[in-house]
């Protein structure tokens, strides 16, 4: 990435020390030494909370800053601002066709434009200070709102991060729960995370744990030690209070690729992907049987979020780079567990976000990466050279430009018939993101 279309870096540097000041509240899940992969540092930028506004003014450069109509793939994209409860469909020059809001708000998290038009968002409905799950989880709700921006429903399935259409028409999404496992600390309890399904009427359908799916399996995973997070407030300086966040799973992805199928049961339409960013992982679980499959990151990959399959079989996944410092995107081959491509800034450390992160591919090739902590989103070829560029025009009212939870490129002709009126159900009916 060009040094001057780059967001500026001097977060970064208060980032960095907060963290490592937040590391002294740190501790062995298990009372042991820590591991020397889990360092200081990493532990410390994993306990950060999600950011809403990033350093850089939203009214410097703000909008589409950069478009190469040739080379750029056509669609128009639908974006979350966090902070802000808001997802917003910008054409390719940045002009809004549509927005959604919600209230009372806390934050949003990854949108979802469902073929009926309907807009699907796990939300938190107050303000929460830092990192406490507790507190999110409290109000956290999963959001419809239809075409018109009217709420369909507010459902009290406790979602986070991520939700996305299945292929028989129910939702997926990510849910959580504070449990005792002796394994993991004593007398601090874990936050497990659950891969949930949610029917048409935002009711909970089925939910089963990741702790039980990958604690014991087949294919050698071993779950990486996760340090105990101290509770805010006099409760955690005083009594050391706390609870491990064992998973912070972020992307959940149903493998609707019957094509592949024949290829490798890692293929199978049953199966679904899930990244997991304080395991550094990617993996495949087997929802009919309860079973993880496949997984693959441990020492490649630093507080992954979005692996998405492509249309050819690979998995494209957005690598934070937490212990190195900067970020890349990079498609593995996942039978042969080797990468075949990566993006990363020429001067890698001027392209970094600690947290969130996505990506997407197209037809063409090229690869939409959102830059999250950045309020940024850019277009690549496939040999790295930017061909759309976008900053957050939204801002706070200091001037803060709005962080941006994941963009995503819709079909055009897609959104064409949501505006006119021509809507499809939404049972079996994949929304038409633009991904190859």
């Amino acid at each position: 990435m060009r040094h001057d279309s780059t967001p500026l870096r001097t977060g970064h540097a208060v980032l960095l020390l907060l963290a490592l000041g937040g590391a002294a509240c740190k501790a062995s899940s298990d009372g042991r030494a820590p591991d020397p992969d889990a360092s200081a540092r990493v532990e410390g930028l994993r306990s950060l909370p999600y950011v809403g506004f990033s350093s850089e003014k939203a009214a410097a450069g703000s909008g589409v800053a950069r478009h190469d109509p040739k080379r750029a793939y056509p669609g128009l994209n639908l974006y979350t601002s966090r902070d802000l409860c808001r997802a917003d469909l910008v054409d390719m020059d940045g002009r809004i066709l549509k927005t959604w809001r919600d209230s009372p708000c806390g934050s949003w998290s990854n949108a979802e434009l469902l073929p009926d038009g309907s807009l699907v968002v796990p939300a938190v409905t107050a303000k929460v200070r830092g990192a406490d799950n507790r507190e999110l989880a409290r109000h956290a709700c999963l959001l419809r709102l239809g075409w018109d921006g009217q709420l369909v429903w507010r459902s009290a399935v406790a979602a986070h991060h991520d939700v996305e259409l299945t292929p028989s028409g129910q939702l997926a999404t990510l849910t959580g729960a504070w449990r005792a496992i002796p394994d993991y600390g004593q007398g601090v309890e874990v936050e497990d995370h659950a891969i949930a399904l949610v029917g048409q009427d935002g009711m909970l359908l089925e939910q089963a744990s990741l702790y039980d799916l990958l604690a014991r399996n087949a294919v050698g995973f071993k779950l990486q030690a996760v340090a105990v997070t101290r509770e805010p407030g006099i409760l955690g300086r005083l009594f050391g209070k706390g609870s491990i966040d064992l998973f912070h799973s972020n992307t959940v992805e149903w493998m609707s690729r019957p094509a592949l199928a024949a290829r490798s049961p890692i293929y199978s339409p049953d199966n679904v992907l899930v990244t997991i960013r304080h395991q550094d992982t990617i993996a495949i679980i087997d929802w009919k049987a309860k079973r993880l499959v496949w997984a693959w990151g441990q020492g490649e990959l630093s507080g992954p979020h979005d692996g998405t399959l492509l249309d050819n079989g690979n998995i494209l996944v957005f690598d934070n780079g937490l212990a190195r410092g900067w970020s890349r995107v990079v498609e593995l081959d996942p039978i042969a567990k080797r990468i075949l491509w990566e993006y990363k800034a020429p001067r890698p450390t001027d392209f970094f976000s600690i947290a969130r992160g996505a990506c997407q591919r197209f037809p063409n090739g090229n690869t939409l990466i959102t830059n999250s902590d950045h309020g940024q989103a850019f277009e690549v070829t496939p040999n790295g050279e930017i061909v759309w560029e976008f900053l957050n025009p939204l801002g706070d009212d200091q001037g803060r430009r709005a962080t941006i939870h994941r963009m995503r490129r819709y079909d055009v002709d897609f959104i064409d018939a949501l505006m006119t009126g021509a809507r499809p159900t939404v049972e079996g009916v994949p929304s038409k993101k633009l991904s190859k």
